[in-house]
Order: C-alpha cells, then sequence, then structure tokens
C-alpha cells in the first residue's frame, strides 16, 4: 500500500489552494449555521416562497436548519475524496471537482443565510 502523503497531489500548490479555500468555505458555513439558529423554538421558518402576492411559509423543527451544516461537511469530504481519486488520471478534472465543490459551498451559503433571516 503506497503512503498516501507522499501522493503528488497533496503537493500540488493549486490543489493544496482550492482546498484550503473549501476548507474555509465549510467552516463559515457550519459556524455561521450553529450560531444563527435557535434550538430554542418549537417551530422554524424552513421553505418560504409567494403565490400570486400571497406569502406562503412551510414551518419545522429548528433542528431541520442543521442539515445546511452536514451538507456543508459532506460536500467538503465528498469534494476533496472524489478530487483525490480523479487527480492521478486527469489534474483538470480534479481542479474542476474542487471549484465544483466551492460553487456548491457559497451555494449553501447564500440559502442557509437567506432562510435563517427569516427566523428574525
Amino acid at each position: 500500500m503506497k503512503n498516501i502523503l507522499s501522493s503528488k497531489y497533496f503537493k500540488d500548490k493549486v490543489i493544496l489552494l482550492l482546498g484550503l479555500i473549501l476548507g474555509l468555505l465549510t467552516m463559515f458555513s457550519v459556524i455561521s449555521v450553529m450560531l444563527r439558529a435557535d434550538g430554542s423554538q418549537s417551530s422554524t421558518i424552513l421553505r418560504y416562497w409567494t403565490i400570486q402576492g400571497a406569502a406562503e411559509f412551510e414551518k419545522q423543527s429548528p433542528t431541520e436548519l442543521y442539515s445546511f451544516a452536514i451538507f456543508a461537511v459532506l460536500a467538503l469530504i465528498i469534494g476533496v475524496y472524489v478530487s483525490y481519486k480523479v487527480y492521478e488520471i486527469y489534474r483538470p478534472a480534479s481542479i474542476t471537482t474542487l471549484l465544483l465543490a466551492q460553487f456548491l459551498m457559497f451555494s449553501n451559503i447564500i440559502v442557509s443565510g437567506a432562510i435563517l433571516n427569516l427566523q428574525q
């Protein structure tokens, strides 16, 4: 079995930079959800939409908001794992995988921020 740390993947500066950015975005997403989610309420707004000008809200348990943090961690783990496996085959695909994971993280931050702003 070859040593995982001797791999060229962990010596590639572009990969390390993208992985660092992805890790920081994940930390920001998890921390922002954990700090802003209020578990003391009996129900919280999880979905908001308008139908013909009338606002509709879907209420759920406040623990459902923690799914944004769980999604952020899973996106990090899966993104780095797939990127690592693809790196040996085709380096640009590995970089693209990390960039797509960063896009997912930005989307997660925006959506969770919008839903958490409805709580106030």
